[in-house]
């Protein structure tokens, strides 16, 4: 069939694609992917394409947790192939992201952007355990928020690496 002009779904018989999945597909999450492909980054490669199977299973809260993970086992590749300090079995996120900052990789201003995967994580995942009365909970939109998210900065900060 045809392909409306002007409207965000392309019809092609018998599956609809959505024009602005296709790109983010193609400008976020694929760049994504064929960073991670480097050598080193094999962990955190393994733990996105765990959050993509776990989003297509409706696990939601398992995408956004494996997704911060692949996050940060890039920051701790980073770090360790520069030979930064950080504590490889206690860092998390935010410790990470003042590494990252701390030795120029990236501005101090990127400090909150890149803190915030994890606290997307520990709020709305179930990472770390959430009580007995959770807050937040994890949905399609919350998990697709935070594999692009985290696609974009993945893709920033195995480039700005060098590695």
């Amino acid at each position: 069939m045809g392909r409306p002009v002007g409207r965000k779904i392309e019809y092609d018989f018998p599956k609809i694609i959505r024009k602005d999945a296709e790109y983010l597909h193609n400008e976020v999450i694929r760049p994504c992917l064929e960073a991670l492909q480097r050598p080193g980054f094999e962990t955190a490669l393994s733990e996105m394409m765990k959050a993509h199977e776990a989003y297509k299973a409706k696990q939601y809260a398992d995408a956004i947790t494996d997704a911060c993970s692949a996050f940060e086992s890039v920051m701790k590749t980073i770090c360790a192939r520069k030979k930064w300090a950080f504590n490889p079995d206690k860092d998390t996120c935010g410790a990470l992201a003042k590494t990252l900052v701390a030795n120029g990789l990236v501005y101090s201003f990127y400090t909150p952007l890149l803190e915030t995967i994890g606290t997307i994580r520990n709020k709305i995942s179930d990472a770390h355990g959430r009580g007995p009365a959770p807050q937040h909970s994890a949905d399609k939109e919350y998990a697709d928020h935070m594999i692009q998210v985290t696609s974009a900065n993945i893709t920033l900060l195995v480039k700005k690496s060098g590695i």
